[in-house]
């Protein structure tokens, strides 16, 4: 199995570096390409929202304010994000919830990550349209508070649409839990990724 030697450069220097199969830090530099993207957020049938919405997930909410979370059913989070044109997504990044509805258990444990270049935001379901499975993570577990996490993902044909589907969280017995997402272009020039044997 291969791995990936993941290197940030930030401002000309070099920002973090770690041989991971996947998950990597966050630079502060780090771009964002939901960030005034225009995009539509949207969830799948099966998904219902406590106190939140889709949008929540991209808002870059304040992690240690309660009503900046997205908190689900603890078997399904379905959430979609469709952007105005094509994006290559190189990365995408998760990051856990830091306030008083923080335990560890809520922490998301297993989703995969999905794209779609037909899906349509305005059937307000995301379950619709056709989907290319582009990752799957198992076993995510002792989430920190506010902790961001990163994951690289191969992905050279560009989708309209990005959707990620958890269907498992740490143990506890009514939530999933998070605080943010974010998508990273595969050619920004604070993320390289260099397939290593």
């Amino acid at each position: 199995m291969k791995k990936l030697l993941v290197m940030f450069l930030i401002l000309g220097g070099v920002g973090l570096w770690a041989e991971t199969t996947g998950v990597i830090g966050r630079p502060e530099a780090i771009e964002d390409l939901t960030d005034n993207a225009g995009g539509t957020a949207t969830k799948d049938a099966s998904t219902y929202f406590t106190s939140s919405s889709a949008a929540s997930a991209f808002d870059n909410g304040d992690p240690s304010d309660d009503k900046c979370r997205v908190l689900t059913g603890k078997s399904h989070c379905g959430i979609a994000y469709t952007f105005k044109e094509k994006q290559y997504v190189g990365a995408y990044g998760i990051q856990y919830q830091d306030g008083d509805y923080a335990q560890v258990g809520r922490a998301p444990k297993s989703w995969k990550l999905y794209g779609s270049n037909d899906y349509d935001p305005a059937t307000g379901d995301c379950s619709q349209g056709t989907w290319k499975e582009l990752d799957e993570r198992t076993n995510e577990t002792e989430w920190e508070k506010g902790q961001y996490r990163y994951y690289t993902i191969p992905n050279k044909e560009g989708f309209t649409s990005y959707k990620i589907v958890m269907t498992a969280n740490n143990g506890h017995g009514s939530y999933i839990l998070f605080a943010d997402m974010e998508y990273v272009d595969t050619n920004s020039r604070y993320l390289q990724v260099e397939a290593t044997p």
